[in-house]
């Protein structure tokens, strides 16, 4: 320290402070493994949550996919981040069905998935589902098909459908018109 040309007193006082600063710097080291145990335990949680879901995902969307396309997709995948894949005859494998299908078909398709997810998710509860022209996208095959899917779920849900086409006006239980 003497023969430094800085300051005397200012290095005294910073070597005052590396005793303080070491305590701290283990304080934080022991806080670090409690966050690193815990995002372990939160991860592995999730995990667990995940592939739970998957399997429930899939076995549910698997019984209305084939309905709803007219048996073109069967089978449906859930990736451990939960994002969908199917399986197309044609590409002979796994396909993501916004990247390789038509508009009408992701839309038939994740019809079916939002139906699976939200009996995932209430259970033994039964929410109100609302869709908003959820079927604009889709051709009249394609609209028989998932208003009898819908016309299936209203067994289990209470649905609103908004939409400006009349078409759907017979077919609904109840017509409000805004």
């Amino acid at each position: 320290i003497k023969s430094s040309e800085g300051d005397e007193e200012k290095l005294l006082g910073l070597e005052e402070e590396v005793p303080i600063l070491k305590v701290e710097l283990e304080d934080e080291l022991k806080r670090l493994k409690v966050y690193e145990v815990v995002f372990d335990n939160m991860n592995t949680a999730k995990n667990k949550v995940s592939f739970s879901a998957k399997g429930r995902l899939e076995q549910d969307i698997n019984k209305y996919l084939p309905f709803i396309t007219d048996n073109k997709y069967e089978k449906v995948y859930v990736n451990d981040d939960l994002a969908f894949e199917v399986f197309s005859k044609e590409a002979a494998g796994r396909i993501k069905p916004e990247d390789h299908l038509s508009r009408g078909t992701v839309d038939q398709f994740y019809l079916a998935a939002r139906f699976s997810l939200v009996k995932l998710m209430s259970e033994e509860k039964k929410p109100p589902m609302i869709l908003d022209d959820p079927l604009v996208t889709f051709d009249k095959v394609r609209t028989k098909k998932a208003m009898e899917l819908i016309k299936k779920f209203s067994e289990e849900f209470q649905i609103f459908l908004f939409t400006y086409d009349d078409v759907y006006d017979k077919w609904g239980d109840k017509v409000i018109e805004i």
